[in-house]
C-alpha cells in the first residue's frame, strides 16, 4: 500500500521571490515553449481566457479495444491491454508501446490506476534509440520517483501525472514485459494526453537532467495550485430572493475581468436552495452562464467541501470560483431563486483590468440533466455540444444510482472539429476524473475532485466528481462533442438499472461560439 503524499514543493520565502525569474518572457524565446513556460502557463488562470498564440491540439492515447475505435457502438468494454505495437528487443525483452508522436509537442497528462507494480516505462524523445526517462511506471505516477506531488500522486488507487514534457521532435513511451513477467498481453488501463504543436515549433525538450535546478520554480508552481490567491475584495453585498424571483446586479462596466467570484446561499433546506438558485451571467449582452450554484463552484449536489487550483468550498457553505471572465464593455449577474423557498445570498468579485482584443474568450457555464436513465440498451450522456471556436476547461458530474453495483464503467467519447469518431476516448468514467476502481474515497487535488460520495449501501445514492483543465485543455476550432457512456456492471450482465445524471460544463469561446446540452 502506498502511502498518501502532501504537498513536497514547499513554497518558501525563497521560493516566492524567485518566482520573477522564471516568468515566460524571460524564460522561453516568443516563438516557442520549454518546460518553464508550460510551468507558468500551468498555474495562471487567465491564460485560459486567451486563444494561445502558439497554437496546440489536445491529443489522447488509451488503451482503447482497436475493435472499439472503429466500430463505436459495439460497447466492448475492453479498453485494456490494448498499445500501438510492440517492440522486439531481443533476448526476449519487448517493450509495449503505449502512444506515439512525431514532431513537436508536449505531455500535459498521464493516468493509470495501481497495477503493473513492477513495469518499467520509458520515455524516448526526438527519435532517440535510448530513453530519457527510464522509471517504475507506478512509483512515477505515484509521485515516489523524481516527480512529487502535486505534480504526481495517488488519488483513490488512480495514479496521474500532471507534469508538463515537452518535446522537440518527437516521443515514444513504452512499457516493458521481461521485468514484470507479464503475459501477453499484458493487462493494463492507461491514459496519456499531450499537445502537439505544428510543424516547426520551437520546443526545447525535456532534460531530466537539468530538472534539480527547477526546485525553487516547482516550489512556487506547487503553491499557486495548492493554495491559490483568493484576490477578495474588501466588502460582500447581500441579497434576499423571494421563491420565483430574480436578483440582476449590473457589474463594473468597461474593460474587466472577474478573477475572484464567491457566493453564500442560506436557506431552510440548504441542499434545494444549491440546486434552484440559479446563477446566469451576461457579457456585452450575451448570456453565457446559466447553471445551479452548486454545480457551477463544483459542489455539485448538495454542499460538498473541497478545494482545486480554480474552486474553493467552504464547510461554512462559501463557495469560491477563481475563473478569469472578461468582457469588452458590460455584464450582468442575475440569480434566480426557481425554488419554493427564500434564499439569503451574500456575494462578492473581484475584477482585474483586461485589454480586449482578437484572442479574448468569454466563460462559459451549462448545465444539463436527465432523470431516470436506462441502461438498457447503453446509452450516451451528453454533456455539451458547441459549435465555434474555444477551450473546454473541465466539468462537474452529478450521478444518482438507485442500484448498488458500480455505475462507471463507461467512457469519455470527446470529437473535436468534426471527427468522425472520438479522437479522445477513454477507459471508464471514473478514469476521466483521476481515480480508479469506483474506489468510494473522498479527495481533492489541484485539477480533480470528489467531493462526494454515495449515501445508500454500495453505489446506491449520489456521487460528485469533477475535473478542471489547465494545460490539458481542448482548443477546438468549428465543434466539440463530449458524451460519457452510461454503461454500468448491471448492463455487463444485462439487467435493468437507472440513474440520473447532471452535468456542469465550463467552456471558452468567442462571441459567435455557442453550446447547449443535448438530452
Amino acid at each position: 500500500m502506498h502511502r498518501k503524499h502532501f504537498i513536497s514543493f514547499t513554497a518558501t520565502a525563497a521560493a516566492v521571490a524567485a518566482l520573477g525569474k522564471f516568468r515566460l518572457h524571460e524564460s522561453a524565446p516568443p516563438e516557442g515553449i520549454n518546460f518553464a513556460s508550460l510551468l507558468d502557463e500551468m498555474c495562471t488562470p487567465s491564460a485560459l481566457a486567451k486563444w494561445p498564440a502558439i497554437e496546440w491540439q489536445n491529443r489522447q492515447a488509451s488503451a482503447l479495444k482497436t475493435d472499439e475505435r472503429h466500430n463505436p457502438g459495439q460497447f466492448a468494454n475492453k479498453a485494456i491491454g490494448n498499445f500501438v505495437r510492440i517492440e522486439d528487443k531481443g533476448n526476449g525483452s519487448k517493450e509495449w508501446v503505449l502512444m506515439e508522436h512525431e514532431g513537436p509537442g508536449a505531455i500535459v497528462r498521464m493516468w493509470a490506476p495501481n497495477m503493473a507494480k513492477d513495469a518499467i516505462m520509458r520515455i524516448y524523445f526526438d527519435g532517440s534509440a535510448k530513453p530519457s526517462i527510464e522509471v517504475n511506471m507506478m512509483n512515477f505516477f505515484y509521485g515516489d520517483d523524481f516527480v512529487k506531488p502535486p505534480f504526481a500522486a495517488i488519488k483513490a488507487r488512480g495514479g496521474n501525472v500532471y507534469l508538463p514534457i515537452p518535446f522537440s521532435k518527437g516521443c515514444k513511451i513504452t512499457v516493458n514485459k521481461n521485468e514484470c513477467g507479464w503475459a501477453e498481453p499484458p493487462d493494463l488501463f492507461y491514459i496519456i494526453q499531450y499537445r502537439t504543436y505544428a510543424p516547426g515549433t520551437i520546443a526545447a525538450t525535456f532534460d531530466k537532467n537539468k530538472f534539480s535546478a527547477y526546485q525553487s520554480k516547482l516550489a512556487v508552481t506547487a503553491e499557486a495550485l495548492l493554495h491559490a490567491k483568493n484576490n477578495a475584495p474588501a466588502a460582500t453585498t447581500g441579497y434576499t430572493v423571494e421563491a420565483g424571483k430574480t436578483e440582476e446586479i449590473t457589474l463594473r462596466s468597461g474593460g474587466k475581468a472577474i478573477n475572484y467570484f464567491a457566493v453564500k446561499i442560506d436557506a431552510q433546506n440548504m441542499a434545494d436552495a444549491l440546486r434552484s438558485t440559479i446563477i446566469k451571467l451576461s457579457f456585452d449582452g450575451k448570456e453565457t452562464v446559466a447553471c445551479p450554484a452548486g454545480d457551477f463552484f463544483g459542489s455539485g449536489m448538495g454542499l460538498n467541501p473541497f478545494n482545486d487550483w480554480m474552486r474553493t468550498v467552504q464547510k461554512d457553505g462559501t463557495m469560491i470560483c477563481r475563473w478569469v471572465m472578461p468582457y469588452k464593455n458590460d455584464a450582468v449577474l442575475k440569480f434566480i431563486n426557481t425554488g419554493n423557498q427564500t434564499v439569503h445570498i451574500k456575494s462578492s468579485i473581484n475584477y482585474q483590468t483586461w485589454n480586449w482584443d482578437n484572442s479574448s474568450m468569454y466563460f462559459h457555464s451549462n448545465w444539463g440533466y436527465n432523470r431516470g436513465i436506462d441502461n438498457l440498451p447503453v446509452p450516451n450522456f451528453n454533456f455539451i455540444s458547441i459549435k465555434g471556436k474555444g477551450l473546454y476547461v473541465g466539468d462537474t458530474l452529478n450521478i444518482t444510482s438507485y442500484s448498488p453495483k458500480w455505475w462507471g464503467e463507461g467512457p469519455e467519447k470527446i470529437s473535436v472539429d468534426g471527427e468522425q469518431f472520438p479522437s479522445q476516448f477513454g477507459t471508464g468514467s471514473e478514469d476521466y476524473y483521476g481515480y480508479a476502481w469506483g474506489d468510494r474515497t473522498i479527495f481533492d487535488a489541484p485539477f480533480h475532485a470528489q467531493p462526494r460520495l454515495p449515501e445508500g449501501p454500495e453505489f446506491t445514492g449520489t456521487t460528485v466528481n469533477t475535473r478542471i483543465r489547465s494545460l490539458d485543455a481542448i482548443p477546438f476550432k468549428s465543434a466539440l462533442h463530449l458524451d460519457m457512456e452510461v454503461l454500468t456492471q448491471d448492463t455487463m450482465i444485462n439487467e435493468f438499472a437507472e440513474l440520473d445524471y447532471g452535468v456542469a460544463t465550463y467552456w471558452y469561446g468567442f462571441p459567435e461560439t455557442t453550446g447547449e446540452w443535448k438530452r
